[in-house]
């Protein structure tokens, strides 16, 4: 029920190659509280890319894009959807 530490958790599984508990911790973090929506995306965007997957994290890129203003992860979303294109 703690959206940072399930942020912060979730980029420690991620660092420490426990997909699925970063995944489920960025989804989470992600579909709650919209103080750390855009970073939970964010994250779990990279975290299909590290489990090979690159059309969720295109999907999960074009969300942030589309909603998320002029913020500094659209920004990154779209150089990074760029890339995988």
């Amino acid at each position: 029920d703690k959206p940072l530490l399930q942020l912060y958790a979730g980029i420690c599984f991620l660092n420490t190659d426990r997909i699925v508990d970063a995944r489920n911790n960025f989804e989470a973090v992600s579909s709650g509280d919209l103080l750390f929506k855009n970073e939970g995306l964010w994250y779990l965007a990279l975290t299909y890319l590290k489990e090979n997957k690159p059309k969720n994290a295109r999907d999960i890129l074009s969300k942030i894009i589309s909603y998320s203003g002029d913020s500094s992860y659209k920004r990154k979303a779209e150089k990074l959807i760029n890339e995988i294109e």
